[in-house]
C-alpha cells in the first residue's frame, strides 16, 4: 500500500512511521526530510501544496496540525489553514486521483462535555478555534464520503515521548518543575488519556479495514480509563517520584470521557496501555 502521511514528525506521526506494516510504502508530506521516509517537501500552510502531490495513493492520512493552536485570535490563519483548507485539498485530491482511502486526524474537544463516556452520537459543541476546525474538516469530509471511504478519528488527550504543549505534556513540566497543576473541582476536567503509540496503532487499523464510501465514519480513539488532572498529576508524581503542587480553581470542570466500543469493535484494537505504565515509558527511559 502507498500511504500519504501528513504530520509523519508530530507525537503520533512519528509512531505511525515507527510502526508502519511492512507492505506499506510511507510518502511523507513535511516541510523538512523525515528519516527512512520518502518525503515530499510542502507547506501546508501554501494553498499550492497540492500541485506537488503524487497519485497512485492507496490511502492519504492526515495528522499535521497547526504549530501554534492555542494563542486564539493569533494562531487562527493558521490551525484554519492546516486543518481545513488542507483538509479540502487533500480530500479533493484523493477524489480526483482515485486515492483508495482518506483517514483524518480529528479531536473529542468536537463534543459536547459531559459525565459520562461519549460515543459516536454523542451531542456536538465546538466552543475553540481548534475544535471549530477540525469539526469543519469532518463536514468537509462528509460529502467526499459519498465518493471513497472516508474516516475521522476522534482522539481523546494523546501523550508520548514529544514533549509539546498538550494536555499531559503540560502537566509533567508543572510536576517536573514544582510549579502549581490548575484543579477545578475535586478532580478537575475529566478525560481518557492514550498513548501515541496505542493512537498510531488505531490509525494503522483505520487504514487496513476501511470504511465502506456513502457517510463519513467516525471513531473515538481513547484510552481506557477515565483520569481527572488531579489524577493525572498525581500518576506522573509516583512516577517521577515528587509530589505535585495543587492549586484550586473555581468552576465546573468538563469532562470528555471516551466510550471505546466502536474503536474496539470496528479496527479491531487491543485494549491501550494504562496511563501510568505510559508514562514509565516515556519518563523512567528519559
Amino acid at each position: 500500500m502507498r500511504i500519504l502521511l501528513t504530520g509523519a514528525t508530530g507525537l503520533i506521526g512519528r509512531e505511525v512511521v515507527r510502526q508502519a506494516p511492512a507492505g506499506w510504502e510511507l510518502v511523507a508530506l513535511a516541510r523538512s526530510p523525515v528519516p527512512g521516509v520518502a518525503t515530499i517537501r510542502a507547506d501546508l500552510t501554501d494553498p499550492g501544496f497540492a500541485a506537488g502531490l503524487p497519485g497512485g495513493l492507496d490511502a492519504i492520512v492526515h495528522l499535521a496540525q497547526a504549530r501554534e493552536y492555542r494563542d486564539f485570535p493569533a494562531c487562527a490563519p493558521g490551525v484554519v489553514a492546516v486543518n481545513v483548507t488542507a483538509t479540502a485539498a487533500l480530500l479533493d485530491h484523493a477524489a480526483r486521483t482515485g486515492a483508495g482511502q482518506v483517514v483524518l486526524a480529528s479531536t473529542a474537544t468536537v463534543y459536547a462535555p459531559r459525565p459520562q463516556p461519549l460515543d459516536e452520537d454523542a451531542p456536538v459543541r465546538v466552543r475553540g478555534v481548534y475544535a471549530a476546525s477540525k469539526r469543519s474538516a469532518e463536514l468537509l469530509a462528509t460529502p467526499y464520503a459519498a465518493l471513497l471511504p472516508v474516516r475521522a478519528l476522534r482522539i481523546f488527550t494523546a501523550y508520548g515521548a514529544v514533549r509539546d504543549e498538550r494536555l499531559v505534556a503540560d502537566l509533567i513540566d508543572r510536576v517536573e518543575r514544582g510549579r502549581p497543576v490548575h484543579v477545578q473541582g475535586e478532580r478537575g476536567l475529566v478525560t481518557s488519556p492514550i498513548h501515541a503509540a496505542d493512537v498510531a496503532r488505531a490509525v494503522i487499523a483505520a487504514v487496513e479495514r476501511p470504511p465502506q464510501p456513502g457517510a463519513l465514519d467516525v471513531v473515538n480513539v481513547g484510552g481506557a480509563e477515565a483520569l481527572g488532572i488531579r489524577d493525572m498529576a498525581q500518576a506522573i508524581g509516583r512516577v517521577l517520584g515528587r509530589e505535585p503542587v495543587f492549586e484550586a480553581r473555581e468552576g465546573e470542570p468538563p469532562a470528555f470521557v471516551a466510550d471505546r466500543r466502536k474503536c474496539e469493535r470496528v479496527l479491531g484494537v487491543p485494549e491501550p496501555i494504562g496511563f501510568e505504565a505510559g508514562l514509565e515509558r516515556e519518563l523512567v527511559r528519559s
